[in-house]
């Protein structure tokens, strides 16, 4: 049964790269390149700025969720600014390569090693922060939503029924035995939480929205939240590494028009909002675990020779008559 699903499921994700492709080629069809030249002329350097603050925003949001995770999960064994780097990193890394609950897990499990957080806990706080990604953007669509069908009224009911289920989550998860023995937030953070989630979301759209082309007949800012939204489902359920071409398909048959001007706003919101901090986190996370490798041989190293003694010139591994490793080599 479990053979039958994975290969229903890779042949669905084959099925979905073929729509795709057929979706992006009639999308493009009699594009030129002069079209795109003009429009990426026309992309105002203000917006592109705009973009970048967006993204940074959103990422310092993603970077709460996993100090906030880490403090559910692992209480005084994950220093704060410890958690706020493995956060943005991860999930740096992760948007971009797609596969999100390996890739994060892994680069979790290799940066958070000298915590001694086992893989149980990595678990733990991979599905802290995803609640939290749900809930900020379940919580913007219903603002959205409040919002474009009653004006402020129905923004108000939103934020109440929105406040009203930060308040009941604590009490069910006494309720739930799996939870009931982690540290349950407050009503007040969750509150908070809740903020974060929509701001981390309006972050993320808004890095795009910004890039949009100006003109009267696109979405408003709230109209954009539940295209945004359904295009990045999209992506996910597809399975393609970072949903690239699912998004940008999504979004351009949501958007009819204006294809050329599109086009290059979604080349530079990938740019900007995924390949740039991609590599940042690489270099980043690639000289954390180069440089924790270091120390830990130097350690390694010298605890050697001082087991072995300075006389004798020999490492501590090498003095054990069964050919094993000595205690300077063991963690």
């Amino acid at each position: 049964m479990a053979r039958w699903w994975r290969s229903a499921r890779w042949c669905g994700a084959l099925l979905a790269a073929a729509a795709v492709v057929w979706e992006l080629r009639r999308l493009l069809h009699g594009l030129s390149r002069e079209q795109l030249a003009l429009a990426w002329r026309d992309t105002s350097p203000a917006a592109l700025g705009w973009s970048l603050a967006a993204t940074a925003v959103s990422f310092a949001c993603l970077a709460g969720y996993e100090w906030f995770g880490s403090q559910q999960v692992a209480l005084g064994r994950i220093p704060a600014l410890t958690a706020l780097r493995v956060g943005a990193i991860t999930h740096a890394i992760a948007n971009t390569l797609g596969f999100h609950a390996l890739t994060a897990g892994v680069l979790r499990y290799q940066l958070y090693r000298p915590q001694t957080i086992g893989k149980a806990d990595i678990a733990r706080l991979m599905a802290v922060v995803a609640a939290c990604l749900a809930a900020g953007v379940i919580t913007a669509v219903v603002l959205a939503q409040g919002w474009l069908k009653a004006g402020v009224i129905g923004l108000v009911v939103a934020l109440g029924f929105s406040s009203l289920l930060a308040c009941v989550v604590p009490a069910a998860m006494k309720r739930v035995r799996r939870l009931s023995a982690w540290p349950r937030p407050g009503p007040l953070r969750m509150v908070g939480l809740l903020i974060v989630g929509v701001l981390e979301t309006a972050a993320a759209l808004g890095a795009l929205y910004v890039l949009l082309p100006a003109t009267t007949d696109m979405p408003t800012l709230v109209q954009f939240v539940p295209i945004f939204v359904g295009a990045t489902l999209l992506g996910i359920v597809s399975h393609a590494p970072g949903g690239v071409g699912v998004f940008e398909a999504a979004i351009l048959a949501m958007l009819p028009g204006h294809v050329p001007e599109l086009l290059v706003s979604l080349l530079s919101y990938r740019v900007i909002y995924n390949l740039l901090p991609f590599a940042i986190a690489s270099v980043v996370a690639i000289r954390s675990l180069r440089h924790r490798g270091n120390g830990f041989s130097s350690t390694v190293d010298s605890a050697g020779w001082r087991v072995a003694g300075a006389g004798t010139g020999v490492r501590a591994s090498r003095c054990q008559p069964d050919g094993g490793q000595g205690a300077g080599w063991q963690r």
